[in-house]
């Protein structure tokens, strides 16, 4: 209903603007000012009141869920990320869970073999990390499948808490060796029900045979509105679990009732345009107007006396 006022009222104002502008001259011009002046407070008002409307990423109630996806591969116990890949990813996935808002609540996926729950999403952090304290350990990389299982868990938490804003954090080092689902299915699945995917490549030696698909992992996130990172070392990884982190907590969402104050806002910010234009008109038309001369009166003319008669 708010959505819907908020452009009535806008076309009430242009129709009173274009009213108010009937008639030419410097008076018109003037005036023409004035409303464009008391338009682009209007603007800023409306668009100050749309931001009031916007919702933090984070909001009591809102089941707002992440879902970290770790692939616990063979691969993952290589050291050129020191101490190992795996210990880093740990460490990093803690950073991250005693970073993030407390009533954010924080579930734990695995791949290698096969995909794996180890915690549901709760905002109890000992949970989350008792899980990774004791990560399995298996040979194969099932992207795809870890990807899908945490869509699901998503999926529970709505039927659960009620929907929300969600979003998965998937860590990788391989190449997916033969899911159940491929990778981009799941992807297309994750755009469908708006959870954006960060994924993250860790390890040094990229460029190997048996390094890890950026491109499939870039594609992931492109195709869910996530995006990708790259994390070379330990301290590196934290750092992009921080920047992850952080987009998270400051996404916003806005309300329909804060798109129809925008929308207002644009169409005053219009109307003051259109009355600038108007006064600046105004004022070339009546500066090239010439100044009317002034006539003189015609002088009467003198009386000849008349002669008299004899």
């Amino acid at each position: 209903m708010f959505a819907l006022l908020a452009p009535i009222v806008v076309i009430a104002v242009i129709l009173l603007v274009v009213q108010s502008l009937r008639g030419g001259g410097f008076g018109g011009a003037e005036r023409a000012k004035r409303v464009a002046i008391v338009l682009m407070v209007l603007a800023v008002l409306l668009i100050v009141a749309g931001f009031t409307q916007f919702r933090l990423f984070r909001q009591p109630g809102s089941a707002a869920t992440v879902v970290l996806v770790l692939d616990v591969s063979e691969s993952m116990s290589q050291d050129d990320v020191e101490p190992t890949r795996m210990q880093a990813a740990k460490d990093a996935a803690r950073v991250f869970l005693n970073e993030v808002p407390e009533d954010l609540a924080v579930g734990l996926v695995t791949f290698g073999g096969d995909a794996q729950v180890l915690a549901r999403p709760t905002p109890n952090r000992d949970v989350v990390d008792g899980a990774l304290t004791g990560l399995p350990r298996s040979e194969g990389t099932v992207i795809g499948d870890g990807l899908e299982l945490a869509i699901d868990v998503v999926a529970e938490r709505w039927l659960d808490e009620g929907d929300g804003p969600a979003a998965i954090v998937l860590l990788s080092d391989g190449r997916d060796t033969g899911s159940e689902t491929s990778p981009l299915t799941a992807a297309e699945r994750a755009a469908v029900v708006d959870i954006p995917v960060y994924t993250v490549v860790v390890g040094q030696d990229l460029e190997a045979a048996a390094g890890a698909n950026t491109g499939l992992l870039a594609a992931i996130a492109q195709t869910t509105g996530g995006q990708t990172y790259t994390a070379t070392t330990a301290s590196g990884l934290i750092e992009v679990y921080r920047t992850i982190r952080e987009q998270l907590v400051v996404a916003l969402e806005i309300t329909g009732f804060g798109v129809g104050f925008v929308i207002g806002a644009a169409f005053l910010a219009v109307a003051a345009t259109v009355a600038l234009l108007y006064s600046l008109r105004s004022e070339m038309t009546a500066g090239a107007k010439p100044k009317p001369r002034r006539v003189p009166r015609d002088v009467p003319r003198s009386r000849r006396p008349r002669a008299r008669r004899g």
